[in-house]
């Protein structure tokens, strides 16, 4: 009775109206059709085209996929504001703005992304021409006196933070450049803990 290993589900699993789980392989339905950001493979679902989310590419595919628990709990809800620091190309961001915004915004979201780069600017700046509430900003995310937020560290991400989406926001840190000298845990929780005083 019990102590066996749970099952997993079989077949696609729904993280949200868009996100779709299928084997060990992320896809968004696409916000653009007949549109891919980088190159990433399109396929049908139900006569829906989606895009598969590289997790080699993207950190946010990647922490889904490595999930022990849902990983659906990554994802802000759809059609909430999202604040991204240290947007790059926009592999992350494409993906994000499926779940958030959808198709010619149906869901009502806003993802304002910033990135220090000018080259990295000008390809958000030509997604955002086709994804009415993508809002690329040219700015220094380790600036984070004025973003009112949460990046202590470079290379960290808020997906959303206290304010852009109300005071019952979603915050999601994901610290890749952490110095070698500090441990995982204390730099987590400083970072998280200047989010959460703001």
């Amino acid at each position: 009775m019990g102590g066996g290993k749970q099952r997993r589900q079989r077949g696609p699993r729904h993280l949200s109206p868009v996100v779709r789980l299928e084997r060990r392989t992320l896809w968004t339905q696409n916000a653009v059709p007949g549109k891919a950001v980088y190159g990433e493979s399109l396929r049908k679902f139900s006569g829906k085209e989606h895009r598969r989310w590289d997790p080699t590419r993207s950190k946010l595919a990647a922490g889904m996929l490595r999930s022990k628990h849902d990983p659906g709990l990554l994802l802000p809800e759809p059609g909430t504001s999202v604040l991204y620091l240290g947007a790059g190309h926009g592999t992350s961001v494409s993906h994000l703005y499926d779940h958030l915004c959808g198709n010619n915004n149906r869901f009502g979201g806003r993802l304002v992304c910033v990135d220090l780069a000018p080259r990295c600017l000008r390809d958000l700046t030509f997604m955002a021409k086709q994804r009415p509430g993508l809002v690329p900003v040219l700015g220094d995310a380790r600036q984070h006196g004025a973003w009112g937020g949460a990046s202590a560290h470079q290379g960290a991400l808020v997906v959303s933070r206290r304010g852009a989406s109300g005071p019952s926001g979603h915050l999601s840190l994901g610290l890749s450049a952490i110095p070698s000298t500090r441990r995982f845990g204390a730099a987590f929780a400083q970072g998280g803990q200047r989010a959460m005083d703001r």
